[in-house]
């Protein structure tokens, strides 16, 4: 079965809201871009809450990590990497270190990362507020996943 993408323009006026937090050591040696998408928009929530009140670089930079591992992991980003029994952060990836290709359908990585993306845009469709699905129907359900992670408690 194929379903046809259907893309939504967003306008300058729009509510939508994508952030991300990215460390500078993220960017060393790296020749692909960042995408920004609502799996960024949920780590900043999470780092958010757990930096609250947090102003030592070396902390905010674990608390980076962590937030950030933590997503890969709830969203079953990270179903590639072979984990042992004793979980240890090293053997999660972060979002940006996933190496997702965007021209290999077939890839797990890229299947698995949109169909994280579908999900939302389904759940948008799902709790419309109009007739047809608009970007703030797509924000709301960002905003309820960025706040429910913020608390780490899923």
């Amino acid at each position: 079965m194929t379903k046809k993408l259907k893309l939504t323009a967003v306008s300058s006026g729009s509510n939508l809201v994508l952030d991300m937090v990215v460390p500078e050591f993220s960017f060393a040696g790296r020749k692909n871009p960042i995408a920004t998408s609502p799996i960024t928009r949920i780590i900043s929530s999470r780092f958010a809450s757990l930096a609250k009140g947090n102003t030592d670089p070396k902390a905010l930079s674990k608390l980076y990590l962590r937030a950030n591992k933590e997503m890969v992991i709830r969203f079953g980003l990270n179903k590639k990497v072979k984990i042992s029994k004793n979980l240890s952060g090293d053997e999660v990836p972060t979002l940006e270190e996933i190496p997702i290709n965007w021209n290999d359908p077939k890839d797990l990585y890229s299947v698995s990362y949109l169909s994280v993306l579908a999900g939302f845009s389904q759940l948008a469709s799902s709790h419309k507020q109009g007739s047809t699905v608009s970007v703030g129907d797509v924000n709301s359900i960002i905003e309820v996943f960025a706040k429910d992670a913020s608390d780490g408690v899923f």
